[in-house]
């Protein structure tokens, strides 16, 4: 039955599962073929930072078979948590349908539900949350979804950049290791591939002598390193 949300959500896991092995064989690669690329071309992976392995042939291999062009749709999603002074409402019924191509700004004064909005949409709301209403994700439902599926898209599909970098990443690992998690969980992908592949990102959000900042801990950068880090981080699963 392709109307039920159960076909949705299986056919949504398969995919990522297809990709998880594509992205293995890409990541693994993509140091040799970067070299080779630097030999052919004396400028690649310098001052033009072109793009990876994945748009040399299979970015992200049109295993895209998407039902609608809707990439993400919340309708009525509320959100409340229980306090010692009782319940306090931080979301208020949102509907918001994004497209694919499409960008979508949230403005709100401090304390209005933005992050709650999104932080609830992908199952990441603290544990004395209350949350109702509907997120589809690519057509498939995901509130309350098990944190396998939604591993499956968080991350990968879907990424996070958070206000605070140096809250958000983990102060007593140095910054390799914290990208290279990104690729271990989703890809396998670890060793000197992902040691590449995480330095070549640092090159790509222009942060100098990136080797060198792959050894360091978030509180030997600044601010502005700090935040351009979790940019990469966010988009090397592209």
């Amino acid at each position: 039955n392709a109307t039920n949300p159960d076909d949705n959500a299986w056919a949504l896991f398969e995919r990522a599962e297809i990709e998880r092995a594509l992205g293995q064989i890409i990541h693994r690669g993509h140091g040799r073929l970067r070299r080779i690329l630097a030999q052919l071309v004396p400028q690649a992976g310098k001052k033009r930072h072109p793009r990876s392995a994945l748009e040399l042939g299979a970015r992200r291999s049109s295993l895209d078979g998407r039902m609608t062009d809707t990439v993400l749709d919340i309708s009525d999603l509320r959100v409340s948590f229980d306090t010692p002074d009782g319940e306090v409402e931080a979301v208020k019924g949102v509907s918001l349908t994004i497209g694919k191509g499409e960008c979508l700004g949230i403005v709100g004064e401090s304390g209005s539900g933005k992050s709650q909005t999104f932080l609830a949409a992908f199952g990441l709301s603290a544990e004395n949350a209350r949350v109702s209403g509907s997120v589809k994700f690519e057509s498939a439902e995901i509130l309350g979804a098990e944190r396998k599926e939604l591993d499956a898209i968080r991350g990968r599909r879907v990424a996070f950049v958070f206000q605070d970098p140096l809250t958000a990443l983990t102060p007593h690992l140095r910054i390799g290791s914290q990208m290279g998690e990104v690729l271990a969980h989703h890809f396998g992908v670890k060793g000197e591939a992902a040691r590449e592949r995480a330095m070549e990102w640092l090159e790509r959000v222009r942060i100098p002598e990136a080797a060198r900042r792959l050894t360091q801990y978030p509180h030997e950068l600044s601010g502005g390193m700090r935040q351009r880090v979790m940019l990469a981080m966010a988009m090397m699963c592209e």
